[in-house]
Protein backbone atom coordinates (compact mmCIF):
# COMPACT_ATOMS: atom_id res chain seq x y z
CA UNK A 1 0.00 0.00 0.00
CA UNK A 2 2.85 2.58 0.52
CA UNK A 3 4.35 1.40 -2.35
CA UNK A 4 1.31 2.43 -4.42
CA UNK A 5 1.05 5.39 -2.33
CA UNK A 6 4.19 6.89 -2.94
CA UNK A 7 4.60 6.47 -6.73
CA UNK A 8 1.31 7.58 -7.38
CA UNK A 9 1.77 10.66 -5.17
CA UNK A 10 5.24 11.01 -6.54
CA UNK A 11 4.74 10.08 -9.89
CA UNK A 12 8.04 7.64 -10.07
CA UNK A 13 9.12 4.70 -9.42
CA UNK A 14 11.02 3.83 -6.00
CA UNK A 15 14.59 3.03 -7.05
CA UNK A 16 16.10 2.08 -3.81
CA UNK A 17 15.26 1.23 0.15
CA UNK A 18 18.03 2.62 2.57
CA UNK A 19 18.38 0.65 5.69
CA UNK A 20 20.36 -1.12 8.12
CA UNK A 21 20.29 -4.71 8.62
CA UNK A 22 17.88 -4.18 11.09
CA UNK A 23 15.73 -8.01 11.30
CA UNK A 24 12.56 -6.63 9.88
CA UNK A 25 14.11 -6.08 6.51
CA UNK A 26 16.09 -9.62 6.64
CA UNK A 27 12.99 -11.68 5.41
CA UNK A 28 12.92 -13.81 2.26
CA UNK A 29 9.79 -12.73 1.47
CA UNK A 30 10.58 -9.04 1.87
CA UNK A 31 14.01 -9.52 -0.21
CA UNK A 32 12.03 -11.21 -2.75
CA UNK A 33 9.19 -8.57 -2.79
CA UNK A 34 11.75 -5.73 -3.43
CA UNK A 35 13.02 -8.03 -6.39
CA UNK A 36 10.48 -8.34 -7.94
CA UNK A 37 9.53 -4.70 -7.74
CA UNK A 38 12.68 -3.80 -9.21
CA UNK A 39 13.81 -2.08 -5.91
CA UNK A 40 17.37 -1.91 -5.28
CA UNK A 41 18.70 -1.91 -1.35
CA UNK A 42 21.19 0.16 0.47
CA UNK A 43 22.29 -1.28 3.72
CA UNK A 44 23.95 0.86 6.46
CA UNK A 45 25.95 -0.68 8.87
CA UNK A 46 24.52 -1.15 12.06
CA UNK A 47 24.92 1.27 15.06
CA UNK A 48 26.19 3.85 12.65
CA UNK A 49 23.64 6.50 12.42
CA UNK A 50 26.11 8.51 10.49
CA UNK A 51 25.83 6.45 7.12
CA UNK A 52 22.47 8.10 7.31
CA UNK A 53 22.43 11.51 8.51
CA UNK A 54 20.23 13.38 6.68
CA UNK A 55 17.10 10.68 8.44
CA UNK A 56 19.05 10.74 11.64
CA UNK A 57 19.03 14.41 11.91
CA UNK A 58 15.68 15.09 10.78
CA UNK A 59 14.85 12.81 14.00
CA UNK A 60 16.98 14.79 16.23
CA UNK A 61 14.62 17.85 15.17
CA UNK A 62 11.44 16.13 16.12
CA UNK A 63 12.52 14.90 19.19
CA UNK A 64 13.81 19.06 20.33
CA UNK A 65 10.30 19.98 19.03
CA UNK A 66 9.07 17.46 21.26
CA UNK A 67 10.57 18.48 24.25
CA UNK A 68 9.46 22.34 23.90
CA UNK A 69 6.52 21.21 23.64
CA UNK A 70 6.11 18.74 26.51
CA UNK A 71 8.19 21.28 28.60
CA UNK A 72 6.36 23.93 27.62
CA UNK A 73 3.09 22.45 28.14
CA UNK A 74 3.76 20.96 31.75
CA UNK A 75 2.25 17.80 30.53
CA UNK A 76 3.50 14.35 31.71
CA UNK A 77 5.76 12.25 29.50
CA UNK A 78 2.66 10.10 29.14
CA UNK A 79 2.08 12.41 25.94
CA UNK A 80 4.59 11.95 24.50
CA UNK A 81 3.33 9.99 21.10
CA UNK A 82 0.78 12.82 20.68
CA UNK A 83 3.56 15.28 20.81
CA UNK A 84 5.37 13.23 18.58
CA UNK A 85 2.41 13.20 15.93
CA UNK A 86 1.82 16.72 16.47
CA UNK A 87 5.32 18.35 15.67
CA UNK A 88 5.66 15.87 12.45
CA UNK A 89 2.63 17.21 11.78
CA UNK A 90 3.35 20.62 12.41
CA UNK A 91 6.91 20.39 10.73
CA UNK A 92 5.62 18.74 7.57
CA UNK A 93 3.37 22.05 7.18
CA UNK A 94 6.59 24.84 7.70
CA UNK A 95 9.14 26.13 5.09
CA UNK A 96 12.24 23.61 5.07
CA UNK A 97 15.68 25.05 4.13
CA UNK A 98 16.76 21.17 3.45
CA UNK A 99 13.96 21.72 0.34
CA UNK A 100 15.31 24.86 -0.80
CA UNK A 101 12.36 26.98 1.56
CA UNK A 102 9.55 24.72 0.17
CA UNK A 103 6.75 23.28 2.45
CA UNK A 104 6.79 19.45 2.42
CA UNK A 105 3.06 19.07 2.66
CA UNK A 106 2.92 21.26 -0.49
CA UNK A 107 5.10 19.34 -2.27
CA UNK A 108 3.62 15.97 -1.61
CA UNK A 109 -0.24 17.20 -2.15
CA UNK A 110 0.28 20.02 -4.80
CA UNK A 111 -1.87 22.32 -2.38
CA UNK A 112 -0.94 25.20 0.15
CA UNK A 113 -1.85 23.15 3.35
CA UNK A 114 -3.98 25.28 6.15
CA UNK A 115 -3.16 25.87 9.63
CA UNK A 116 -5.39 28.31 10.77
CA UNK A 117 -6.31 25.49 13.12
CA UNK A 118 -3.11 25.22 14.78
CA UNK A 119 -3.21 25.78 18.48
CA UNK A 120 -0.54 25.72 21.19
CA UNK A 121 0.17 21.81 22.32
CA UNK A 122 -1.35 21.02 25.58
CA UNK A 123 -4.00 24.12 25.61
CA UNK A 124 -7.28 23.58 26.58
CA UNK A 125 -10.19 22.52 24.04
CA UNK A 126 -13.53 21.83 24.24
CA UNK A 127 -15.52 19.28 21.91
CA UNK A 128 -18.44 19.90 19.93
CA UNK A 129 -20.92 16.77 20.26
CA UNK A 130 -23.29 17.56 17.62
CA UNK A 131 -25.10 14.47 18.07
CA UNK A 132 -26.43 15.48 21.39
CA UNK A 133 -29.93 16.61 21.58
Amino acid sequence: AYKSFVENQLGTKIKYLQSDNGGEYESTEFKEYLENCGIGRKLTVPGTPQQNGISERGHRTILNIVRCMLVDSKLPHSFWAEAVATAVHIRNRCPSSGIDGNIPYQMWFGKTPIVSYFRTFGSRAYFLDKSFK
